[in-house]
């Protein structure tokens, strides 16, 4: 793709300033950041902002993630330990996880450059179809913790597991992406260090700024119940509830023991959501070896493996998947960013197809 010399030269972003009493600040940032140009904002979420980016160099496109704390730049210490946990996590190289090729920082804006993956994720496929089949959830879990665990063999703590940042690529190939909060296990953690992460899938500890292996491990574990139940375990209106109930609240057993699952499995997803995390599994490694023997021969089934890539590559291509109408009609050479931009686009149509019949 050539680059498109009508965009202009700048973008502008807005940015939460690190305090929820603060007002939102912005940023002029450089449509060209060395040799990737910026070519359009494909997602967004509460840590930040994805644009498709374009390597004129390498002929290739990429994945940019602008993070929306400007106080990750301007604090020194903070600077460090998301550089550090850059490097140390660019250089893994595992099949089920997503390279990253750069990261720097620009007015005060950090941002990210990783491997475009072209597929959906594994929220789109929970968002179309709901619960999966308990062998293929499974399968999933350990496809993410096989992953998971080159990570942590990196000494890399990833800190912001969730389905949105587990990508299927369009052979169905899963990877584990997104390692903009990620750190290196030895990094010493300031005090102050601010709330990071998505809240859902937060350990309890982590909402005061502690990370470790085992954090990691409890965000699987509260994946692998949203797998197989189709909801998460926990839902609140603010990051404050939310730390109350994980730190609280008991997993709700009900779903699960509808589903009639072994003792074993029972026993993966107890251990592994435990409130503390010296009752949890040591590790990625280690929780996968207990859904390992949990399962045997099942995480290494080439028919289920099938039945999973077939069921990824069948998604985006019926409808959004969120309980809305909008259609999005899949084309060969559309990727998972370019599906997001059409829903993004479908949905604000109908928004305004929405006041006109109001007016």
């Amino acid at each position: 793709m050539e680059p498109d010399h009508s965009l202009t030269d700048t973008v502008t972003l807005t940015f939460g300033s690190g305090g929820e009493s603060e007002s939102p600040e912005t940023a002029e940032i450089p449509r060209q950041l060395g040799h990737v140009t910026l070519v359009e904002q494909v997602g967004e979420g509460g840590m930040g902002v994805v644009w498709r980016g374009r390597d004129e160099f390498l002929k290739r496109d990429v994945a940019v993630k602008l993070f929306r704390h400007l106080r990750l730049a301007r604090d020194p210490e903070l600077r460090r330990q998301f550089i550090d946990g850059a490097r140390a996590a660019a250089v893994i190289k595992h099949a089920n996880v997503v390279s990253i090729y750069h990261a720097d920082e620009l007015s005060e804006v950090i941002y990210i450059v990783m491997e475009y993956v072209d597929g959906c994720t594994l929220q789109d496929v929970l968002a179309e179809g709901g619960a999966l089949e308990p062998p293929l959830a499974t399968l999933v879990t350990g496809k993410v913790l096989g992953a998971l665990t080159a990570i942590h063999d990196a000494q890399v703590i990833h800190r912001d597991l969730k389905p949105a940042n587990v990508l299927f690529d369009r052979k169905g190939e899963l990877l584990v992406s997104d390692f903009g909060l990620s750190y290196q296990r030895e990094s010493p953690r300031t005090g102050d260090a601010p709330v990071l992460g998505t809240p859902p899938y937060m350990a309890p500890e982590t909402f005061d700024g502690e990370g470790s292996f085992q954090s990691d491990v409890y965000a699987v574990g509260i994946m692998y119940y949203e797998l197989l139940t189709g909801a998460r375990p926990f839902r609140a209106e603010s990051v404050v509830d939310y730390h109350t109930q994980h730190q609280n609240a008991p997993i709700p057993g009900g779903p699960i023991d509808r589903l009639g699952l072994s003792d074993d499995m029972r026993e993966v997803i107890i251990r592994a959501t435990n409130k503390k995390k010296i009752f949890r599994y040591k590790s990625a490694a280690h929780m996968l070896k207990a859904l390992t023997d949990a399962h045997t021969g099942l995480l290494k089934d080439h028919a289920l493996d099938l039945r999973l890539r077939d069921l990824v590559r069948g998604v985006g291509r019926s409808g959004s998947g969120d309980g809305t109408t909008d259609h999005v009609t899949e084309s060969p050479a559309a990727t998972y960013f370019d599906l997001l931009s059409q829903r993004a686009d479908a949905k604000r149509k109908r928004k305004e197809q929405d006041s006109g019949e109001l007016q």
